[in-house]
């Protein structure tokens, strides 16, 4: 359970091996390259390798692919395929597809498709600007000027109405009838004297007149009649076509295993740019586990055509380029992940995870703590995992809930909650802690906690720095503030449960002594004595943060009683309201609101968990920065590897 052992591996070969060891390097998929055109201790006189051209062509063949997905995928339904292929079954059907034809009948079926729905978009216009004059009785053909009058389409806003009806009773020139109203909006028809057009014109146009102008021919019922149904013809189009789009439905997992293939080609044509070379050799270095070595090897001799110098070692323990590769058990591993959002060990660093994790555990369990809540998320998880299969980092998510989800139910035992409902036995609470009462208590077990995690944190100092030869600096580093600590929370105990002035003394001798011994070498590393008396002064008022993150671990009571306080409010609300017809009404309560419960429950969890690991117990040991290892290989997108 640590960091897996890597060595480093430099490897001369002749270009014209470069594609097939290349290949057979992403095939064995635990090798990580290093990028030789960074500055190195070591000049290499060679100038960078490049495959730029090869890259865009497979970027661009991607895009392509991933566009006839989504568009076959439209028509899939709801039960999406996920295919489950090897790498050679997926090598096999993407070079049974004949991509560019492919390619050319989904764009044609596309372009298809794009122009029967603007034919539609046309047609819905059309009807828009036709419907407020669907009662008018005139062929359009016929609005316009004739010899002996002048009609005219056009709107007039609600609020110019009332001056333009005055207008109209006014004079002779115009004669207006109303064809229909909306939105606000009135529709008329004027008709003038073709001799009075102008003066009609201009007359309409200063009373809020709009002109309007239909390109059409018949009455607007019978153009209505027959754009309703070109849309019929346009829609049985749009269904031919969505039939013709299914019919291809048969190229759809084709062009998922063909995406991966191509990807891993792009990952594997990028990865040359890592390289070295001259005009007939190739530098490649990079880093494999250790256990690798022998195979590694054998497959690049067995690869490559002509002779290849190959150097392997263990890599240097303080290289900061060495990939990291994370190697625990079943349970461990499931906390993977929390390790990684924060940042991966350095290589000359411990994989802080096996520590982290039964401490997450136990925290994720107190904060939620309801019988109740941990089986719903126990077989929500666990039915999310055997239902959905789902990919990193998902799966790791989910199986870090469900073993979460044991403690939630221990901690509910201890506290004698069942969905906010204590149990009782003989009307006597069946509960380690009483929520109701044992504040104190709870209080005083969460610090306790506190303090457990928090010395656990300087023990895997203290270890680091023995690891490394530093006994020493183990011992004024770590040592002289576990007894200061020590002494501390002594002293105070002491009084809190009258101890004895001899166990007092005690207390107060260690504490001062190490004190004393943080303020005299808790800077020794600085020069001069000045510099050293007052960065041991900064060292010691380091002791406040200590209090501080005692103090934080009170969260661990504070949130698990706040989720089943909030629990029995729902109960109680759920009983008020469910008796009669109130029974579905208190039904509905106790889902919904008991669902809400649980999730900002395990939320809480799962932050304030994350932040005690990550402020109270990462900051007494672990930096991080390291590198994540790359194999080579392109993450599956749309198929699942078997």
């Amino acid at each position: 359970m640590a960091i897996v052992n890597m060595s480093k591996f430099e490897l001369l070969a002749f270009k014209s091996d470069k594609e097939a060891i290349v290949s057979e390097i992403q095939k064995l998929e635990y090798a990580h390259y290093a990028d030789l055109n960074k500055k190195t201790d070591e000049e290499i006189e060679a100038k960078a390798s490049t495959d730029k051209e090869r890259v865009s062509e497979i970027s661009t063949r991607l895009s392509r692919i991933v566009w006839c997905i989504d568009q076959l995928s439209q028509y899939e339904g709801s039960k999406k395929v996920i295919p489950v292929l090897s790498e050679e079954e997926m090598k096999d059907i993407a070079a049974s597809i004949d991509f560019d034809k492919v390619y050319e009948e989904i764009y044609s079926l596309y372009s298809e498709k794009e122009k029967i729905k603007q034919e539609i978009t046309e047609v819905h216009t059309k009807s828009m600007d036709l419907m407020p004059w669907k009662r008018l009785n005139i062929a359009l053909k016929d609005i316009g000027e004739n010899a002996m009058t002048v009609k005219m389409l056009g709107t007039v806003h609600a609020d110019y109405d009332q001056a333009f009806k005055a207008m109209i009773e006014e004079n002779d020139l115009v004669y207006a009838d109303l064809v229909s109203e909306k939105a606000g909006i009135k529709y008329y028809l004027c008709v003038s004297l073709a001799k009075n057009r102008q003066e009609a014109v201009e007359l309409l146009r200063k009373n809020g007149f709009n002109q309007v102008k239909l390109a059409f021919s018949e009455e607007p019922a019978a153009e209505l009649k027959s754009l309703e149904a070109a849309e019929v013809k346009l829609n049985e189009a749009l269904s031919e076509n969505a039939k013709a789009f299914a019919g291809n439905l048969e190229y759809l997992v084709k062009l998922k295993a063909l995406y991966e293939v191509e990807a891993s080609e792009k990952v594997k044509h990028s990865s040359i740019e890592n390289f070295k070379e001259t005009n007939s050799i190739q530098l490649i270095s990079g880093y494999i586990p250790t256990s690798k070595e022998a195979d590694f090897k054998r497959s690049i001799e067995e690869t490559a055509k002509s002779h290849c110098d190959l150097s392997i070692k263990p890599a240097d323990r303080d290289d900061e380029n060495v990939p990291i590769v994370l190697k625990n058990n079943k349970f461990v591993s499931a906390f993977e992940s929390l390790t990684k959002m924060y940042s991966l060990p350095k290589y000359n660093e411990l994989d802080p995870t096996p520590a982290l994790a039964p401490f997450y555990w136990f925290f994720f369990g107190m904060m939620v703590a309801d019988i109740g809540y941990g089986a719903v998320l126990f077989l929500g998880t666990l039915f999310g995992i055997k239902k959905s299969n789902p990919k990193p980092p998902k799966d790791s998510l989910l199986r870090m809930i469900n073993l979460c989800s044991i403690a939630v139910i221990f901690w509910g035992v201890m506290y004698g909650s069942l969905f906010g409902v204590t149990l009782k036995m003989n009307g006597r609470p069946i509960a380690i802690f009483n929520t109701e009462k044992d504040f104190m208590l709870l209080l005083g077990v969460s610090i306790a906690l506190g303090l457990v995690h928090l010395f656990s944190g300087l023990g895997v100092k203290a270890y680091m720095l023995i690891r490394d030869g530093k006994p020493v600096d183990a011992f004024l580093d770590v040592g002289l503030w576990v007894f200061a600590l020590v002494g501390l929370i002594g002293l105070i105990g002491g009084n809190m449960i009258d101890m004895g002035p001899a166990a007092m003394m005690v207390f107060k001798v260690l504490m001062i002594a190490s004190m004393v011994g943080i303020l005299v070498f808790g800077a020794r590393d600085r020069e001069s004595i000045g510099a050293r008396i007052g960065g041991g002064i900064y060292e010691l008022y380091g002791i406040t943060g200590y209090i501080g993150d005692f103090v934080s671990y009170s969260r661990l009571m504070a949130l698990g009683l706040a989720g089943a306080f909030i629990a029995y409010a729902v109960n109680l609300i759920a009983k008020l309201v469910g008796h009669g017809p109130g029974l579905i009404a208190s039904v509905i309560i106790l889902v919904v609101f008991h669902g809400f419960n649980i999730f900002l429950s395990s939320l809480s969890g799962y932050v304030h968990s994350a932040r005690l690991t990550y402020v109270e117990f990462f900051g007494k040991f672990y930096e991080g920065g390291g590198i994540a290892f790359k194999n080579q290989k392109a993450v599956p997108k749309y198929v699942r590897l078997k």
